[in-house]
């Protein structure tokens, strides 16, 4: 199972449980993780390396009117995109964006997290569960930083 903690939220210690993704699909050839019930686009059982992953992440952001942290994480999200589709994989809750390397399976080895709460974005680079480094910005940096993390996430081997 994943736990997800609910950020800026009245209930901010409230921990989400979602199915844990299944192991690879080899009828197919594909290394790609699969998951079980969740139509969510972060965790769909369609998680192509593909700009699709980006798109459907984009729509699914963009659907959720009224919630100012999934407006301002739509539009970090769109403001990579061109230069990153195709060089690292893209997921997404209301409130994070998350991002893996190209061929990796769940776990994943490295990762990136950006996370927003009014106008601060929050960024970790993880190996694996351990923090390798994090910034802070305020919204008219975020798209600076993120494309400095995600060439850190590149680079990871």
């Amino acid at each position: 199972m994943i736990h997800l903690s609910v950020r800026g939220a009245p209930n901010a210690g409230y921990l989400r449980t979602f199915p844990s993704p299944t192991r690879p699909s080899r009828s197919a050839g594909s290394h790609i993780p699969r998951t079980l019930e969740s139509n969510h686009p972060a965790y769909s059982a369609r998680m192509a390396e593909t700009p699709d992953i980006w798109k459907s992440s984009l729509d699914f952001l963009r659907s959720l009117d009224g919630v100012p942290a999934a407006e301002v994480t739509a539009d970090l999200l769109e403001s990579v995109l061109a230069d990153w589709q195709d060089r690292v994989v893209a997921r997404t809750s209301m409130h994070d964006l998350l991002f893996t390397k190209l061929g990796q399976g769940y776990p994943w080895k490295a990762q990136v997290r950006a996370s927003a709460v009014g106008n601060v974005f929050e960024f970790q680079l993880l190996r694996g569960q351990h923090l390798v480094t994090a910034d802070r910005c305020h919204r008219d940096n975020a798209e600076a930083v993120l494309r400095s993390f995600l060439a850190q996430l590149e680079a990871e081997e």
